[in-house]
């Protein structure tokens, strides 16, 4: 198609979508202009493949713009004190320490916190020191919230700032607990930037339209009606180096309704965020399990739950995995077991183990939910 026939980002449905495997490799080369310059970069591949992309100083200067507008929303200002709990190994360099400092945050590993004793030390520091908000991938907020809780720190920032990984209810609950103040979440990714984020007021996920046209698709390519899951699908309007047009991510998100939000902002909005493609489990009448329903199973079964994994075999049985403290730890299981079944409406193919940890996957992440069976 001649690109004479676009005329409105709604004629962008027409152009056929770009895969993940398009960027994965010696492909990703490809879609490079010739002679474009910028940063490389390269997602953790915690859920599958890394994909490269090349980010030009015109797409960096705009997602600067957009983390400030971001910040800004939830108060934060520039200079004030933040504290970044991030798995990124690139985040422990000489370098990013020394960025860190100029611009006065704090990085913290997320895997230090697994040392009991260095975990207490970062505590009692962010105890003695006030900072403006806590950030971060969300398992390593609701690790340091953890730490924080079994030592009795007062650590309460203004705000708390969630991406990366999937917020469940019972990291919401235990990090606005332990911290005395409201979580709000960002979506990013790596071949993007910055893509959506939450509003203070109505927690409605904004699309940040200056940079990001975001369509909601279904299986077979059509735009999903308000309300309907589809498939998310993205086109870069800053990055000249190398266009990603009608790139489809590999996350699910509802359709937002065309709605304004009462917040008063005239960004558009996302219905939900949901999770990965790969993240839903399949039920045998074809129907398919969202990642909230099973959080919310993990939830009801007891506060002995501290952290859990799922994940669905070829043959459509689940395997789950829990961490759990304190009493009532076998019941806790059991209402886990029944629970699945009874998500997935066949009796007797879920099977819970306890065990002592999680370990996170590439970028620090742990993945709550996969699956291996395939769409139903």
């Amino acid at each position: 198609m001649r690109s004479a026939r676009l005329s409105a980002l709604s004629d962008l449905s027409s152009l056929p979508t770009l895969e993940r495997a398009d960027l994965q490799g010696e492909a990703s080369a490809r879609l490079t202009v010739p002679g474009a310059s910028g940063m490389s970069v390269q997602s953790s591949g915690s859920t599958g493949r890394p994909v490269r992309a090349l980010f030009p100083l015109e797409q960096r200067a705009w997602g600067d713009a957009v983390e400030r507008r971001a910040a800004g929303w939830l108060g934060i200002e520039p200079g004030d004190r933040r504290v970044h709990v991030s798995a990124a190994r690139a985040l422990t360099r000489p370098r990013a320490r020394l960025n860190a400092a100029l611009l006065n945050r704090e990085l913290v590993p997320a895997r230090v916190l697994e040392d009991a004793q260095r975990a207490e030390q970062i505590v009692r520091r962010l105890e003695r020191r006030r900072t403006e908000s806590i950030e971060g991938v969300s398992n390593g907020l609701y690790a340091l919230a953890l730490v924080a809780r079994e030592h009795g720190a007062a650590i309460h920032p203004r705000v708390c700032w969630s991406g990366g990984n999937h917020l469940t209810d019972h990291y919401r609950s235990t990090i606005e607990s332990v911290f005395g103040c409201s979580i709000h979440e960002r979506y990013s990714a790596w071949e993007a930037g910055m893509i959506a984020h939450q509003c203070p007021e109505e927690r409605a996920w904004h699309v940040v339209a200056e940079t990001i046209v975001a369509e909601i698709v279904r299986s077979d390519g059509a735009r999903a009606a308000p309300g309907e899951l589809g498939e998310l699908v993205i086109t870069c309007l800053r990055n000249r180096a190398m266009p990603l047009i009608r790139y489809r991510i590999g996350d699910l998100a509802v359709a937002g309704d065309g709605r304004r939000c009462r917040c008063g902002r005239s960004l558009p909005l996302l219905g939900e965020l949901v999770g990965r493609s790969n993240d839903l489990i399949r039920r045998r009448d074809g129907g398919s399990v969202v990642p909230t329903a099973v959080s919310r199973v993990m939830a009801e079964a007891g506060d002995s739950i501290v952290e859990f994994s799922v994940h669905q075999t070829v043959d459509g049985r689940l395997r789950a995995q829990v961490v759990q403290r304190g009493d009532g730890l076998e019941r806790a299981r059991e209402a886990v077991r029944t629970g699945l079944d009874d998500l997935l409406g066949t009796p007797g193919v879920t099977v819970v183990d306890r065990v002592d940890n999680l370990p996170a996957g590439p970028g620090g992440k742990l993945r709550h939910i996969s699956s291996a069976a395939g769409p139903g």
